[in-house]
């Protein structure tokens, strides 16, 4: 291939890649926020609604209410009971009659005594002769209740209300209420903000446990009274009380939606609001066309102007590519020289900066075999010859030397661990799997047990510990090995770099919103040209490395995360040969306690 081939290729490939990335993450960033913004509307629709049917629904309880009340009516339901008279049953009718009259929306009303039979109603046909009855004495009879259905020809929503009739403390009937659903669907036909493919769905419960629309939908008009399909995950979930968000469902005529859930629990009512997911995201349909348009005209002008400078950048190319095999041959050192500030002279930046990431790869690998090497096989060797030792003759080693040798292993197998563990916490930090069980924790109890634990680190270190711990300390809500962890990565290394005699001082106080950790020392401090480098990973400051041979670098790159990860913050100050103190400020949350659902 020519190389003029070649750079249009590479110019092409180099100005269409970022292009495409940043095209992309625009693309998919403004999906997310789309599609946040229609559930966030959504929501905001079907709480509307949901508080306009607890408004509706609360009103004719309430009209139940004041008929269940009435004296008159109990009494001569009573008198009706005890003497199954024909003219107190006329008087019964009368009263449900005027009634009826003097309530706007009441379609019907019926008295039943205490087994279900109808007493008095002032319809002699739609209440009497139909199922509606025995279904609204089952809901009455213990408390006010509310149902929908639809007219016998299926042409009409009704609201059906009922609730027990009582005289004193003995239940004598059940008062049943035939309503017009008119306000109901006037609610869920109000689709404001749901475009044309939106709607809110209402479901009910039925007394079988079958799960049915309840009113009519949008694009079925027969649908009410129909069994919910189990496809229908967003109202079945609903009518099992979990309400949710859903981004991407099938409805119930095969549509992509998104949809928003409610429970009403008094009524046992599932609401839904959704609209086809074509229609919400129609405004990302013209950004994709804009962005293959921009990466199209890039394009062409890319080639165009590739052809016109390739006389101009050839000699740049042929350094790029002399570099390029100098670096295949393992030599990371030499770098292209960047003279120019067009597309060439951003590629040889590019590909220095590459080549520099390169060279601290390299470097880094080289600490990690350094790392190993020395952290790894020096005390496996150590163990080695000691083991070699206790495996000689009995008379050849005596008591003393044996147990020494035993408490030398011992202390070197539990360096390896806590090596081997602080290479794995580092490896899922790495890859974003830490996993916590958070829980409420005393920061000052975990210090005893963390001192405790080091007590024999402290002893051989000759260094005085001194404690300052304040009262009344709330806890905080974390996992309780993180914070183990992190407080003794910086009591450890205050111990480290502390010298023979030298004491280290730890103090813990707080507020009701933080905990505040303070460990100070006047060891080897940190040099100031080195202290940005402090939590990076691998990273020993050159005093240290000098003062104390061992150590891996990952101890407060571990301590960072972890604290970052429970929602703290950690910082230092250190003059070098004055000593560091470091501090972590971790936040006081407690565990949440469940919400109660409202009886």
């Amino acid at each position: 291939m020519r190389l003029i081939e070649k750079i249009i290729l590479l110019l092409l490939g180099v100005s269409l890649l970022p292009l495409m990335i940043v095209g992309s993450l625009l693309y998919f960033g403004v999906r997310t926020t789309t599609e946040h913004q229609i559930t966030q509307q959504l929501n905001a629709v079907v709480t509307i609604q949901k508080n306009r049917l607890d408004d509706i629904r609360a009103q004719n309880l309430t009209r139940l209410t004041d008929f269940a009340s009435s004296q008159g009516r109990r009494t001569l339901l009573e008198t009706y009971n005890q003497t199954k008279s024909k003219d107190v049953q006329a008087r019964i009718t009368t009263i449900l009659n005027d009634a009826k009259k003097q309530g706007s929306g009441i379609r019907s009303i019926t008295i039943m005594d205490t087994t279900g039979h109808v007493v008095a109603s002032t319809e002699k046909e739609s209440v009497v002769s139909s199922q509606v009855a025995n279904d609204l004495f089952r809901l009455g009879i213990d408390q006010n209740s509310t149902r929908l259905a639809t007219s016998a020809d299926n042409q009409e929503t009704i609201f059906y209300i009922s609730g027990p009739l009582e005289l004193g403390a003995k239940k004598i009937g059940v008062i049943g209420i035939e309503m017009s659903a008119d306000e109901l669907n006037k609610v869920l036909a109000d689709r404001t903000g749901l475009g044309k493919t939106g709607e809110i769905i209402l479901a009910q419960r039925l007394e079988n446990g079958s799960l049915t629309y309840a009113t009519p939908l949008r694009f079925d008009s027969h649908a009410a009274n129909h069994v919910i399909s189990s496809d229908d995950r967003p109202l079945q979930e609903a009518l099992a009380g979990k309400e949710g968000v859903f981004s991407d469902v099938k409805d119930y005529h095969g549509k992509d939606t998104f949809a928003v859930t409610k429970y009403i629990k008094d009524g046992d009512w599932g609401l839904e609001a959704k609209i086809d997911r074509n229609e919400a995201l129609v405004p990302l349909t013209g950004l994709r066309s804009q962005f293959l348009l921009l990466a199209f005209i890039n394009s062409v002008l890319v080639v165009f102007a590739s052809i016109a400078i390739a006389r101009f950048v050839t000699q740049p190319i042929l350094d790029i590519d002399e570099v390029a095999e100098q670096t295949s041959r393992g030599t990371l050192k030499k770098r292209v020289a960047n003279k120019s500030n067009d597309e060439i002279g951003n590629l040889a930046g590019t590909f220095n900066s590459m080549l520099d990431n390169l060279e601290e790869l390299d470097k880094a690998k080289s600490d990690f075999v350094s790392l190993a090497s020395h952290q790894l096989r020096t005390p496996l060797t150590a163990i080695k010859w000691m083991s070699e030792e206790l495996l000689l003759p009995e008379a050849s080693l005596g008591e003393d030397r044996k147990e020494h040798y035993i408490h030398q292993i011992h202390a070197t197998n539990e360096r390896l661990i806590r090596l081997v563990n602080e290479l794995l916490e580092t490896s899922r930090i790495g890859f974003g799997t830490l996993t916590s069980k958070p829980e409420d924790v005393h920061v000052d109890e975990v210090l005893k047990l963390v001192l405790r634990d080091i007590a024999p680190e402290i002893v051989n270190s000759g260094v005085k510990v001194r404690t300052d711990i304040g009262k009344n300390l709330s806890a905080t809500y974390i996992d309780r090995t993180w914070l183990q962890v992190i407080l003794q990565n910086i009591v450890s290394n205050a111990l480290k770099y502390s010298k023979y005699g030298q004491a280290i001082s730890i103090a813990i106080d707080g507020t009701k919103d933080e905990i505040m950790i303070e460990v100070k020392d006047s060891g080897v401090g940190i040099p100031l040209a080195q202290q940005k480098k402090i939590f990076t990973k691998l990273f020993r400051a050159d005093n240290a490395r000098q003062q104390v041979g061992d150590g891996s670098g990952l101890g407060l790159y571990i301590t960072k995360a972890l604290v970052e990860q429970a929602g703290g913050k950690i910082w230092f100050k250190s003059v070098q040969n004055k000593g560091s103190t470091f501090y972590v400020k971790l936040p006081v949350v407690t565990k949440p306690t469940p919400k109660k659902e409202p009886q």
